[in-house]
């Protein structure tokens, strides 16, 4: 318990941890705070997963584990992991056809503008006018240059290279100036979901036409964009 106090002291002192889940308590219970963006959004999509999913709506405490009765199928599901796309317990919560679950799809327009924060510091990210291999092994060589405190865009963004460089092929990209920082981080937003990146830019469409407002309220989240700049706010 003592370390556990240290470490919450040290990273309050520190002003470590700006993404605190207020549903939670943040870093004073050591639950849904983080140093990360990503894993606090999976924080996030997780809890939305726990209020809101139809599976997950009938809970049973067997000793220390949650499990629960999908009321369509008896099955039971017995306890789940942390939330993360990848993960084969939470994929089995997937309807078929579907690639990422509509909680998770509810924060692709959130990701994406914390991409669009890194890429707009790219100056020669505007002189990408027509979409071709060239632009796509340009892209990401400027996505490589990215500096250090912009070190979890630019790892994401490499570690899904193949959705980049289909971005930078895509016939639809964007050469207004200005334009290209947007396009690019709508287009990867859902890479971590296995989203091809027209899909990624369909379904932030489809969130921008839906209001959020009762939703971020229900996380205790207060903002329609750009919430998570200031996430460790009481």
């Amino acid at each position: 318990m003592a370390n556990e106090e240290e470490l919450v002291a040290k990273r309050i002192a520190g002003n470590l941890g700006p993404y605190v889940c207020h549903l939670c308590g943040g870093w004073q219970t050591l639950v849904g705070a983080s140093v990360e963006f990503l894993p606090f959004i999976d924080h996030l999509i997780q809890d939305l997963c726990l209020m809101e999913h139809s599976k997950l709506r009938e809970k049973h405490l067997l000793g220390n584990t949650i499990w629960f009765r999908d009321p369509d199928t008896n099955e039971m599901i017995y306890g789940l992991p942390p939330y993360e796309p990848s993960s084969k317990e939470w994929k089995r919560l997937l309807n078929k056809g579907q690639k990422i679950l509509p909680q998770a799809k509810f924060f692709l327009l959130d990701i994406a503008d914390w991409l669009a924060k890194a890429l707009l510091s790219l100056e020669g990210l505007k002189s990408i006018v027509v979409s071709n291999l060239f632009a796509a092994d340009q892209l990401v060589k400027l996505v490589q240059t990215l500096p250090p405190e912009l070190h979890e865009q630019r790892e994401y963004l490499l570690n899904h290279r193949e959705k980049l460089e289909q971005t930078g092929m895509d016939p639809k990209w964007l050469a207004t100036p200005g334009r290209q920082a947007e396009f690019v981080s709508r287009s990867m937003a859902g890479a971590r979901w296995g989203l091809s990146p027209s899909s990624s830019r369909e379904m932030i469409r489809q969130i921008e036409r839906e209001p959020r407002e009762e939703v971020l309220q229900t996380l205790k989240i207060h903002g329609e964009r750009g919430w998570w700049n200031r996430a460790g706010e009481a």
